[in-house]
């Protein structure tokens, strides 16, 4: 007890299987709110969003918008020089050409 050292309390190390777990968590949430999105959207029509570090080679301010192309969800920059709308106002892009 007088020679014994306290062990640091660090955080315990997440198992290989954990992580792969949280990782498979992560993939099927993101098709789930992708599916929600495609539902809840209609083509052409988007979100305004902002990264808040979701992609770190973006500016932490900068604005994006989220759309339904048919029957897939994506995501283009938020022009600089258009109006300053807040997250969460929806858009309708009438520049987007829907696939085939």
């Amino acid at each position: 007890m007088w020679g014994r050292k306290k062990e640091p309390k660090n955080r315990p190390i997440k198992s290989k299987k954990l992580l792969e777990r949280d990782y498979k968590e992560l993939q099927i949430s993101s098709l789930f709110m992708a599916r929600a999105l495609g539902i809840i959207l209609k083509n052409t029509e988007g979100i305004i969003v902002n990264n808040l570090e979701i992609l770190p080679e973006y500016p932490k301010n900068k604005k994006f918008i989220v759309y339904r192309d048919r029957s897939q969800i994506r995501f283009c920059e938020y022009p600089e020089s258009q109006e300053n709308l807040t997250e969460g106002t929806s858009v309708l892009l009438h520049h987007i050409k829907p696939t085939p």
